[in-house]
């Protein structure tokens, strides 16, 4: 099971349907016999069974309940528990390499030249870059530092 990483975080509420089987689930014990397509099956059956009057009790509640949801979440969004969240959820991405930012010079160049066979640009970039100098390498290096920096700050500003 997952673990909550925001406690505080507002439930969405359940919509109308879910709602009903709930009720069905709690007044019928057998349904907990019966597999989950079965039980599936027996709710569609139920729901379309259902008056319009029942039917709309059941979304008028859900848009009762989405309402204040949405006035919880707005001022969930503020806090700072949400704003670490976000930074969570999402992995750091591998740093740029030299050899990637040369990689993909070579392949734009190859691309304008109109070969773009992959397999082949990779292997002709591949010997170069075993032949370049230091010094050349050194200049990937920067542009490589460049794009990292720019992913670093653009990640901070979230």
């Amino acid at each position: 099971m997952k673990k909550n990483l925001t406690p505080n975080k507002p439930k969405r509420p359940v919509s109308g349907y879910i709602r009903f089987t709930s009720e069905l689930r709690k007044q019928d014990p057998e349904l907990k016999k019966m597999s989950v397509g079965e039980a599936s099956n027996y709710f569609s059956k139920k729901w379309a069974e259902l008056s319009q009057e029942e039917k709309q009790r059941l979304s008028d509640e859900y848009n009762e309940e989405m309402v204040s949801y949405n006035e919880a979440f707005a001022k969930y969004k503020l806090t700072d528990e949400y704003k670490s969240s976000l930074k969570k959820g999402k992995k750091e991405k591998k740093k740029v390499s030299p050899y990637n930012v040369f990689m993909a010079e070579s392949y734009e160049r190859k691309k304008k030249e109109g070969s773009c066979e992959f397999k082949e640009v990779a292997k002709e970039a591949s010997q170069l870059w075993n032949k370049l100098s230091e010094e050349d390498k050194e200049k990937f290096k920067k542009k490589a530092d460049e794009v990292n920096e720019a992913r670093k700050e653009k990640e901070n500003k979230i």
